[in-house]
């Protein structure tokens, strides 16, 4: 278990995520281009890339939230859920690779969609796991609020005066 601690340690290096999506962007492009070089220099590239950069002497806070977050993503037993959205990433994944092989433009799109979609969605279940217990983190209200509830305490509730006759 001493190799996966160093490689968590690593992730939390934000420019090994950065690298990483680069080299994906040039997997891409050998996909498109049907070049092998290309893609295998990619593919080695997105594996290394956890290794190229050492842990931040100074941790960077939302990396390591990321990371907690997934590893709790990553060890929740398989329901419904965890397997439709692994389904479909990986289906959408597949489905971007064989696109850009044929050059089928508009699939592409719909796929790297699909992808971006399943990773939001992914990030968003996880990071709300981290949120606090109630739900939303308070916020401020906006100001016009603010004012509107400084009016109403200040100024006495204006009563509408009938006339006894």
């Amino acid at each position: 278990m001493d190799v996966l601690k160093q490689l968590i340690e690593k992730q939390t290096n934000p420019l090994g995520w950065l690298f990483t999506l680069l080299f994906f962007i040039l997997f891409c492009f050998g996909f498109w281009h049907h070049n092998w070089a290309i893609i295998i220099i990619a593919l080695a590239g997105m594996v290394a890339s956890s290794w190229y950069f050492p842990k931040p002497t100074k941790p960077v806070a939302w990396t390591n939230d990321c990371i907690k977050a997934a590893t709790e993503w990553l060890d929740k037993p398989f329901d419904t859920e965890k397997t439709v959205v692994s389904a479909v990433g990986i289906i959408a994944f597949f489905v971007l690779l064989i696109s850009l092989w044929v050059h089928a433009t508009g699939l592409i799109f719909i796929s790297a969609i699909v992808l971006i979609a399943n990773k939001a969605y992914l990030m968003r279940k996880c990071l709300m796991g981290m949120m606090p217990a109630g739900g939303k983190k308070k916020t401020k209200e906006p100001q016009s609020q603010q004012r509107q509830n400084q009016q109403q305490q200040h100024n006495p509730q204006h009563h509408n005066k009938t006339d006894d006759k």
